[in-house]
């Protein structure tokens, strides 16, 4: 192989190349070159390229690959928790409960969350459980504070998000009503933290969320287009 195809615990069925990878000057050939050469186990069922918006398009779609999803990366002010769409009232049956890595939390909700709104959000490719468990890909190294809603102080986990190293935002989920409470949270609780901005990262396919954002007319600073190759065009997604 010419390029650092990967694959990861929650899709080991797919090859991807990221957008580091795609900075190589012979690209073209390269691609080209590894799809002719390919003998993947029975396992790879697929090959996936994520490149920045108007990039590459000619070479991949030469090569067979279609565009999938459009994910956007946007700096959100903190002073957006003003907005008309976030200033919402939550309702009187949830309450808001942060924690850190160390603090006791409602893991398995939390986690179980995740994995759920995970797997409604990448049809496309769906992801399989992995060995090691959930716990390592949704707490993760980076996690600064995560937020859950829950039923009542010890009630069952409705909502999900939480905040990263970096200013990030990480995956946030629950029902479209409760979206504008989540994502006002975070921005709340970054102002309180002393950030200066928060990055959220949302996919096309995360319908409800991408609405949202979209909504707040903030302009993404970058857009990603996520191009899939299926290995046997006539087989189901796994």
């Amino acid at each position: 192989m010419r390029l650092p195809w990967q694959t990861s615990d929650l899709h080991p069925h797919a090859l991807t190349l990221t957008e580091d990878a795609l900075e190589r000057g012979d690209l073209t050939d390269a691609l080209a070159a590894d799809l002719a050469a390919f003998n993947p186990p029975d396992t790879i069922h697929r090959y996936r390229v994520i490149a920045l918006a108007g990039e590459h398009e000619q070479t991949l779609r030469a090569n067979g690959f279609a565009a999938t999803r459009l994910t956007t990366l946007t700096d959100l002010p903190l002073d957006l928790v003003s907005h008309d769409l976030l200033d919402v009232t939550l309702p009187e049956t949830l309450s808001v409960h942060w924690f850190t890595r160390k603090e006791r939390a409602p893991w398995g909700g939390w986690i179980g969350q995740h994995w759920r709104h995970y797997q409604a959000t990448h049809q496309s490719n769906p992801p399989r459980e992995p060995v090691k468990g959930l716990r390592k890909i949704f707490i993760g190294t980076d996690l600064v504070e995560g937020l859950a809603l829950r039923e009542g102080p010890q009630g069952r986990v409705r909502g999900f998000a939480s905040l990263r190293d970096n200013q990030e935002l990480g995956w946030i989920g629950g029902g479209a009503d409760l979206l504008p409470h989540l994502l006002a949270a975070c921005l709340r609780r970054a102002t309180a933290l002393g950030w200066t901005s928060a990055t959220v990262e949302v996919d096309d396919d995360d319908r409800d969320l991408w609405a949202l954002i979209t909504a707040l007319g903030v302009p993404p600073q970058q857009t990603f287009v996520t191009w899939h190759r299926e290995r046997d065009p006539a087989r189901k997604p796994n």
